[in-house]
Parts: C-alpha cells; structure tokens; sequence
C-alpha cells in the first residue's frame, strides 16, 4: 500500500461571485447540501487517511481560503481566471515530492476513496466512475465534456475517444502518483512549461500517453464531481424519443402523445413491418414524422433543424410513409455520423391548435433565470415559430422569482404553458430547457419536444441573489417614479428606451458606465431641460430625463412629457394633458419612438385639427382643446418667427465652441491630472456651447419635419414633393457620402477628407469604438497614420460662415405651393410668412445635422485624451475606462489624485464589470408601465419608420462592429445594423439598396439620412422583428407599403 507524502488541492478558478465581495467565494468554500464546505470535506478525507501534509494551489479570493483554513500551505496562482494550472506547480520546490495525491477543488471524497487509490501498485492510480451500460455511457458522451471522458482497457484509461466510440468511465478529479509517478508528472510539466499551461485533465492525457499508462480506479460512491449541476435532467434528457418516452406518465400539466420509434437499422432490415405498425397504431388521422438523432440535443450542441421533418402525412398511404421515413433517414445519413444509432419518431399530428410554440427556462444571451415563451396563436398550425414563419408572434417573459403567470392571469392558454413549463422545471430540477409545445383549443398542452438549452454564458457564477437584489431595487425605483413629484404635473410615468432622447438609438441597451455617464452630463440631466425652458417650453429643472435600471437607460416620460407643455399652459390642463400622454404610450407601445407626433402635442401644425379626435376620446371638451391650440399657437408662432431663442443665436454658440476647441487642444497634457482637466474643459464646453444649441435645434427640426408631414396630410404636398424638399436641403451626410466616394476614387486628398470627418466614430459616446482617423485602413482602406488630436486642433468650426443653400427641384416645390401654405398659415392664426416658414425648415433641419457633427468633435477629442492619458499614465485598457464613470475619471480637476489612483481605478473597474455581469442577467421590456413589468412582461414587435417611397428586395448584410464586413460587400444589400448612429455613415459610401436598424425613431439620424439619398429604410423596428429579418437570406423592404419581410 502506498503511503501519501503530500495532497494538493488545486483550487484555482472563479469560484461563487457575488456583488458585495465579501460575499463572494472560491470553489472549495461552496457548501454542499449537508452544509459542509468542500475544502472541509476534503481536508478531513486527507487526515482520516493519515494525510497532514497539505498543499493548495488557489488564486481567487485565495484569503478567504487561507482564513478559514490557516492550517495548510497555499500557494498563489497568478492566472487563476485560467483554471488551475499545474506548471505553477514547478514554481514551489518539494509540494511534488515523493508520494502524491492531487484533487480538484470541486471534487468530494470519502477517505474510501484514498484507500482504493493507496491499494494499487500502479506509478499513477486515477479514481474513475464506470458507466454501468451503453445508455448510460452514450447519455455522458452527450452530456459530459470530452476531457473527463476515457475508455478503460486492461485496467488503464484510453483518452482521446474519436467520435463514435462510447467511454467506459468518467474522470472523477483525484490522482494518486506513487515517486516514480511524479516523475513521469513533472516530466509532463517540464514540457509544457515553455509553451501552454496544462490543467488537471491535460496531464492526465499526457502521462495516459506514455509506455506505463494510467491506472483507472473504481471509487463507487466515494468521490464525486461537485459541479455535477442538473443530475437528473441530464439522465431524463437523451434523443427527442426517449425524453418524450421517459417524460410519458411524470406529468400532470402536459400530454405526451403516443409514439411508435425505431432505428435506422432496423428500418433498413425490416420497413415494411414498421410501416404495418405504424398504420395500424395510428389509424385515426395524420401523423408527424421526425428524427431523434444522437446527435440532436446535446448539452453542448443542439442541431436544432438540421434533419428532416414532415408533418400532416397520411398513416395509411403505404407509398408517402416510405418516401417520407426514407426522407427522415437520408437526412440522418448526410449530417449525424452516428446513423446506425438514430432513431425516427412518429407520433399523431396535433389538431385543433389554439396555440403553438416554444418555452426556454433561461434567456438566451445570458442565460439569465427566465421562463421565456414565444408563441403564435393565429396560424393554427404547430412548426410557425420554429420556421421562422409565423406572422403574428409574441414573446413573453417570466423571471423565475414570478410565482404563476403575474399580469397573464386572463389568458388561460399563457397560464396553461406556463404551468407545463413549471413543471418541467420543478422534475428536472430546473436546468436550461428548450420546450416545443401545443395548445388545443379545450386548453391541454401537449409536449412535443424537451431538450437542453445549449447556451453559453462563460464562466463566471453568481449567486441568485444578487440578481434577485438588482430586481428588487429595480422594483423600488419605478414605485417611486410613480409617486406625485413636487416639481412635475401628472400622477405616474411610462419608463420607455426609445422616447425623444432615445437612449437605445444614441448608447444602446446596454451602455458602459462611460457612455451612460457621459449621455447624461452632456445632454440629459439638464441640458435638455434647459433647451426646452429656453425655447418656450415648461421649465421642468432640475429632474433628470434618463434614468438607468438594470444597466438599461429609459427615459423617464413624465419629465419628458411635462417639458414638451408650453410654459404659458394652465396647470390644470397640463396636469390632464400628461396624464393621457402617459396612459396613451402605456396602451400603444409601438409609439414610443413617435411620441412627438402621435403622443404630445408639440406645437401646432397644419394638421392639429386632424389630430383633435385623439384628446376628444379622451374627454378634453372643446374649451380645453382650443386653449391647448392657442398657447402651441403661441408658442409655435414664436420659435417660427424667430422670437425666442433663434436659429442664429444657436450658430452663434456653436461657433464658440469650435473656436474655443483648438485653443484647448494646444496643450499637451503631461499627467493624468492634466488630461482630466483638458477634458473637463472641452466637456463643460460641449455642453454651454455644443449640445445646449444642439437641442434647441433638434426641438426646431421635429417642428419643421411635423409643418411639412402636415402639409402632405392636408393635401398641400405630395409624398415625393415632401421628399424632394427634403433631399434638396444639403446636409453635412450628403457632403460625407460625396467625399467618401471621392476618396475612393482618389479624387480626395486623405487628409482632407480626415481633418473633416475624421472624429467621427460609431458609437458617438463608446470609447471603445475607434475614431475614423484612429483606424483609416479599417473604415476606408487608406494607407495613412494621423494623430486625431493634432487634426482636431486644426478644424475651424464648420458653422462660422455656414448659410443654408436648397436646390432648384425643392425651391420650385415650395414656389408652386407658396400660396397654400400661406392661406393655412393664415387659417392658424400665425403671424409669420410663408417665406419664413419656408426658411425656418431649411435651416433648423440642416444645422441641426451640423451642429451634431460640429458638437461630437469636442466629445470625440475628449474621448482621445481619456483613451491615452488613462494607457499612459494608470496603464489601463480602453475596456477599463469604458467601466469607469465620468465623475471617477474627472475627479483630479477638484482635488489632488490619490497616490494609489490606479488600484483604486482597478478596484472600481472591477466592482463595475460585476455589477455589469449581474445586470446581464436581467431582462427589462423596452416599455416599463409599472413595477409588475419588471417579473413579466411582453416582449412587443415594434411598427417601423419606414423612410422614402422606395422598394427593394435584396439580401441582407448584419453589421455590428466595424470588423464584421468589408465596405465592398455592401453593394447591392440591405444593411442591418443595431442603432440609428450618425456614426455608421460610412455605410453609405456603398452602394446599398436598403436600411433596417433595431432601434431609431422617425426624425432619427439615420432616417434623415435614408431620405436624402433616397434609400428605403425601416428604422426602429424593434428586438423582436430585427432579429427575425436578421435569421433570412433575402429580404423585401416596402417602404411604400410598410412591409418588411423575409423572402428567404
């Protein structure tokens, strides 16, 4: 028997992590069940077996474990995030000597097991647990990874099992080496240490390698994997067959059907006899023909829909049974490579179908604890969703703390799946599942299908509290939005990402802590308040109007339908007016990023009395509507007029700002403290001169773009005449595309075009994201290396000498209608011209595209400093400025840095991605009504802007990152991309037949963009249906019609 020198615990690796570190902790301090930590368990085996000299090799929170247990020697593994690697080993002289036992940090062990090691004669005795039959072994292949796997030959493990071979034995995390093995370990190390660290199962891989083998020792019950998570799904889960077999009699909330299943082999021998059982099992209407491949609906890969399925096949035509099993069968032999071990499912097709669909118990992207379930409920019909094809589909969300359906109590076919799915969870013990199910109209479920969800959220564990934290002070936060504010009218707020400011569009859903921070110090935590008061409208300072929840920015709707109120309104009726504007975006969702047309009352139009049956139903009588129409009277007649806060005031400021910019770019920092306070100035610049203009010109361009759609309303324009006025004023983007295509075409000077529009980037507020001068060879295939900021200290402002110019084709549209749209002007009681009017829309919808372009140059130069000051002088990555706030970075410009700020950076960098993480977690609507939208909630498809008149039918090219795709590939191709970022201009420099963006409202910048050069486009369309558009090869974008479609 052999005697044991030293154990060593290798207990590197991310262990529990949790918000509040003190709460988080390595893999050996889990407790089990019984309550025990594992190292406990472990270290009490090791002495029970007479074992004191113990080792640990342990990186994360390695003080907690040298706390708890003081006793044993650790040893520090600086690349812990890694795994345990045993070439650190080699670092600590004598923890390998003589006889050596080595664990995993998630392995439990009896003292038993030691003793079955100790008894073997072998160098290298391994503790294994034997597969007990084929089932059981091909359910571990499925379900295990491939390292833990071995076969076992004349008592030593075989590693490296090709594809089809089934293992004997898996891998149980406990090794003894006799001297002579550790020999053989540390020669094993010593070759690897010059190249890839080796883990645990890659040493074992390579001394099972060598002439004297490995030793594979059955343990029983002795030791076990800690990590062993979802046990008994992973017996029940096998082939869609024997799931729906083994599942057949557990359930009481779902129905499994009858089921006739064979092999592919036996097929081959006998089809006729399967084919007389089949007719005569299933006599009494169609039936569903499908695979249950070995290779279908794995752990780690599913194979969702890469065999054949035939539905509606009649039972008893002999000649279409063969055709479609031999179908079933060819599609098994071209993609399983396990054939003879696949099977073919039949079962009765599902009739009277009230709805039909899919369950997953955990959401996709971060495999967050949420009951997900989406569903057709129109067709009839039960492969719509899977298809991709059904043209009514919702999807509903449930997070798993929701105790029954929460706000879906009234629809008994939602209560009934999610009752089935409930179920299923609570037998399974609750692992990520993949659910196909029906719905007959008297309300039973029938389970059509259950398999793991193959899902791949990293490694990183947290414990469920911390999310169930995060929701509960979501919670709070919208309960306490909802209650009566000193400064606001109104009685309650619909929180939404896409309103006015729309957060989604301009920093996405899920924005870095950099980019939030700097989103609300430039523009909405005053600036845009300020705009508002200035131009005449209800001064609602100082309430911010975005607020992060979950990491997700919204806009919070009260404020902002409180500040588009004119400031002359009686309260009273602006306290009314809110309240429906609220109820209103609450009972239509869609129109969140329309809320300026079809929600507010922003101003008076030409079309206000088409408009007046929407306060009508809503019980405004005729006294309050034409109060309402007086002060937008008022109001409007005064920002038109150019009596409050004029166009030209507004270019004054923004020249300022680009005056003031090169003076500020002259210095060159020479410290972290001096960057910040280069940057504060530029910032406080940004916002007094840059985007302060900016807003009052955005407010300005929503009330030209809503006189213009009035007028096509009322008849005085056609469509395509309100398109051409609207390409026939030249905006900054045309003048980009002209110069893009120029520099292609070596008609333009590369410097040039990047002293121009070399700020530029997109993703205005990431940064992470590169500028276009920072990577010109990425963007524009230009060989060529300028410093940004050198560039930006030598762009005069745009907007100095800037004067509106309007081609010959819109001037004549407005020549011929001037007398109308005077006699309406009139009508209105307003006091301007049609001239001015005329004149007002062809500056406000220009400059604000220029002062946009004009204001981004200071946040992009700042951007630059951070970027380089924070590698230079705290020597940390991009990704980890991007975790900091704006208040953390600019804390030096009121007070001397701290003599650590680095480590103090590192520490709040780090607090900050895990509260990110957590965040991910959690899956928020786009539209929060009210607190009970936080646990459940519809996940709703949005009605796209669709933008020009135009058609296309094209194939579709997804761009997240500037990395997806080169330039040329966009010719002839509708392009998706995620928002409606002026940074994305790029894509125009191609040839592309259309433009679909996830989120992005009717007056968004790249719906301006869209119009001008004539593209159709869909902007906005939504999570749901843009990643629908996205799964399809060729897409039809009917802008005239607003249809957006997949055509294949």
């Amino acid at each position: 028997m052999t005697n044991i020198d030293n154990a060593v615990i290798l207990a590197a690796g991310r262990g529990i992590r949790r918000l509040d570190t003190e709460e988080s902790k390595p893999t050996p301090l889990v407790e089990t069940q019984q309550g025990q930590a594992i190292l406990d368990k472990q270290i009490e085996s090791f002495r029970e077996s007479g074992v004191d000299n113990i080792a640990c090799l342990a990186g994360y929170h390695i003080e907690k474990l040298v706390d708890v247990h003081p006793e044993i020697n650790y040893y520090y593994d600086s690349d812990w995030q890694d795994g345990s690697h045993l070439t650190k080993l080699a670092q600590y002289p004598g923890v390998l000597d003589g006889d050596v036992i080595l664990t995993t940090g998630e392995t439990l062990f009896e003292n038993e097991a030691i003793e079955r090691l100790r008894r073997t004669d072998s160098e290298i005795a391994v503790a294994v647990t034997n597969f007990s039959s084929q089932e059981v072994a091909r359910n571990a292949k499925r379900t295990l990874s491939d390292a833990e796997l071995v076969g076992v030959d004349d008592g030593r493990i075989k590693v490296n099992l090709d594809g089809d071979t089934l293992p004997d034995a898996r891998l149980l995390g406990l090794c003894l080496f006799t001297s002579e093995g550790v020999a053989r370990l540390q020669s094993a190390i010593d070759s690897a240490r010059e190249g890839e660290p080796l883990s645990f199962h890659e040493v074992l891989t390579t001394v099972a390698q060598q002439e004297d083998g490995v030793t594979a020792i059955e343990v029983g019950d002795s030791a076990q994997k800690y990590d062993e998570t979802h046990a008994l799904a992973r017996f029940l889960l096998g082939t869609k067959a024997d799931t729906l077999e083994r599942l057949s009699g557990l359930l009481e909330k779902g129905t499994i059907l009858d089921q006739e299943v064979f092999d592919v082999k036996t097929w081959d021998e006998s089809p006729q006899e399967i084919i007389c059982q089949i007719t005569s099992s299933f006599a009494g209407g169609p039936i569903a023909i499908r695979s249950s491949a070995v290779a279908e609906d794995g752990w780690f890969e599913s194979n969702a829909g890469a065999f054949h399925t035939e539905l509606n096949v009649s039972p008893t035509d002999e000649s279409a049974l063969r055709d479609t099993i031999n179908q079933v069968v060819a599609s098994l032999r071209e993609g399983s490579g396990v054939v003879h071990r696949d099977q073919v499912l039949v079962q009765p097709q599902v009739e009277d179908v009230a709805m039909s669909g899919v369950a997953f118990t955990r959401e996709l992207k971060s495999g967050g604890p949420y009951t997900i379930i989406n569903y057709d409920d129109t067709s009839g019909r039960t492969d719509t969703v899977t298809a991709g094809q059904g043209v009514h589909q919702e999807t509903v969300y449930f997070h798993h703390q929701v105790e029954g359906v929460g706000q879906f109590d009234s629809d008994k076919h939602i209560v009934a799946v999610k009752q089935a799915v409930d179920e299923l969870r609570e037998l399974l013990d609750d692992p990520p599942l993949d659910i196909e199910f029906a719905v007959r109209s008297d309300g039973t479920v029938v389970i059509l299908q259950v398999r793991p969800l193959t899902i791949h959220t990293g490694e990183d564990r947290y414990d469920s509290r911390d999310v169930n934290d995060e929701i509960e002070s979501t919670v709070q936060s919208i309960e306490e939005l909802q209650r009566n504010r000193p400064l606001l009218l109104g009685d309650g707020t619909v929180l939404g990402v896409m309103p006015d400011w729309n957060p989604a569009e301009m920093i996405g859903t899920d924005p870095s802590p950099l980019a939030v921070s700097l989103y609300k110090y430039l523009i909405t935590d005053d600036v845009w308040a300020r705009a508002r008061a200035e131009s005449g409208y209800r001064d609602v300072r100082p309430t911010p109007l975005m607020i992060t929840l979950a990491g997700c920015p919204y806009i919070d709707t009260l404020a902002d339908f409180n500040s588009f109120l004119p400031a002359t309104l009686p309260d009273e009726l602006g306290r009314r007016l809110v309240n429906h504007y609220v109820d209103r975006l609450g009972e239509n969702p869609e129109l969140q990023d329309k809320v300026e047309f079809e929600v507010a009352f922003t101003c008076l139009d030409f079309a206000f009395d088409e408009r007046v049956d929407q306060l009508e139903s809503a019980g405004f009588d005729n006294e309050e509507i034409q109060t309402l129409r007086e002060h937008l009277r008022t109001l409007t007649d005064s920002i038109v007029g150019g009596e409050i806060a004029t166009i030209e005031e507004q270019r004054q400021r923004l020249t300022k700002l680009g005056n003031r910019r090169q003076k500020f770019l002259r210095a060159e920092p020479s410290s972290w403290s001096e960057t910040a306070r280069t940057v504060k100035q530029l910032l406080d610049d940004t916002r007094e001169y840059g985007t302060l203009p900016f807003s009052v010109l955005a407010r300005y361009a929503f009330i030209a773009t809503s006189f213009l759609q009035s007028l096509v309303e009322r008849g005085i324009l056609t469509e395509a005449e309100r398109e051409t006025i609207s390409a026939g004023m030249p905006t900054i983007a045309q003048e980009l595309a002209t110069s893009m295509q120029q520099l292609r075409d070596g008609e333009l000077d590369p410097e040039t075009f990047f002293k121009r529009y070399g700020h530029l980037r997109p993703g205005t507020y990431d940064i992470c994201s590169p500028r276009y001068d920072e990577e010109p060879s990425e963007y524009f295939d230009v060989d060529a290396n300028f410093d940004p900021l050198e560039l930006d200290a030598s762009r005069p402002p745009e907007v100095e000498h800037w004067t509106p110019t309007v081609s010959e084709e819109a001037r004549e549209v407005f020549d011929e209608s001037r007398e109308e749209v005077q006699r309406l002007i009139d009508q209105g009681g307003f006091s301007f011209t049609a001239d001015e009017l005329f004149s007002f829309i062809t500056r406000a919808i220009p400059l604000r595209e220029l002062a946009k372009f004009e204001f981004t140059r200071n946040l992009s130069a700042g951007l630059t400093l951070l970027r380089r000051g924070a590698e230079s002088d705290l020597g940390l990555e991009t990704s980890e400025v991007a975790s900091l706030t704006l208040n953390d970075l600019l804390k030096p410009t009121t007070e001397n840095p701290s003599p650590v700020i680095r480590r103090e950076f590192k520490r709040t960098v780090n607090h900050n991605d895990k509260r990110d993480q957590i965040q991910g977690w959690v899956q928020l609507p786009p539209l929060l009504r009210g607190a009970e939208d936080v646990r459940s909630f519809t996940l709703p498809s949005e009605r796209p802007n669709f933008v020009t008149s135009e058609s296309t039918t094209a194939p579709i090219t997804r761009i997240e990152s500037r990395d997806d795709i080169e330039r040329e590939e966009l010719d002839g191709h509708i392009v998706l991309i995620p928002s409606a970022d002026p940074g994305y201009d790029w894509i125009f420099g191609s040839d592309i037949e259309g433009l679909v963006t996830k989120y992005g409202g009717v007056a968004s910048h790249m719906a301006i963009r869209a119009a001008e050069f004539g593209i159709p486009a869909a902007i906005g369309c939504g999570e749901v249906l843009y990643e629908e558009i996205a799964q399809a090869d060729i897409v039809e974008l009917d802008s005239t019609n607003g249809r957006l479609r997949e055509v294949q």
